[in-house]
């Protein structure tokens, strides 16, 4: 430290604040008191966050309510917290968007050729299937072991569809915020909908 050099106080340590949006890894920042200048001419910046019912209906009352402390003070933007958010992530809106609607697509895709093909596999034991009930076999046994054919199937297709999920997902990470790449509810949502199609094809 040479001669001339300014020296601050810290009177406290404020909690991670994300200033570059929600993507961007929490930045060191320093807060400076109202009456002391900031090195190397940093520009003052003053921002004020106000919690209160209907704030964004009350614009004009707010400003008023600065102007009459301090007629001169400027008041660059006014926002509310979720115009901030969706600036912040705007950037990629779109692009989850469309990816959201290609995955729709792709699923009633799959569902749909899933159960097509499940119905047809079904269809070739037709003859197998009255054979087995001119025979005297129960309804319900037959049914139950068409059902299982299509449940071991559903189930392979699940434990390879899982295991490619797993590794997949960890590519978004990226682009995530405060949601898990590996979201069990997501996982067992897909789960359900897989089998419920693959039983469908089945009894179809």
């Amino acid at each position: 430290m040479g001669p001339g050099t300014a020296w601050f106080t810290v009177v406290g340590v404020a909690g991670t604040v994300r200033q570059e949006g929600l993507r961007e890894d929490p930045q060191p920042l320093v807060y400076y008191g109202l009456n002391e200048t900031a090195p190397n001419g940093t520009p003052r910046l003053l921002t004020f966050a106000l919690r209160g019912p209907n704030l964004a209906s009350r614009a004009d009352a707010i400003r008023q309510a600065v102007w009459s402390l301090d007629g001169d003070m400027p008041i660059a933007a006014m926002q509310t917290m979720d115009e901030v958010v969706e600036g912040s992530i705007v950037q990629f809106t779109f692009t989850m968007m469309t990816l959201g609607i290609a995955a729709a697509i792709a699923l009633m895709l799959g569902a749909v050729g899933l159960f097509g093909v499940l119905s047809y596999a079904v269809s070739l034991r037709t003859r197998e299937i009255g054979l087995r009930l001119a025979l005297g076999a129960a309804p319900a046994r037959v049914m139950r072991s068409v059902v299982a054919t299509g449940a071991a199937i559903a189930g392979i297709g699940l434990v390879i569809g899982v295991a490619g999920a797993v590794g997949l997902t960890r590519l978004l990470d990226g682009i995530l915020v405060e949601v898990e790449a590996l979201d069990p509810a997501t996982f067992a949502g897909m789960a359900v909908a897989h089998v419920t199609v693959r039983a469908g094809g089945a009894l179809g």
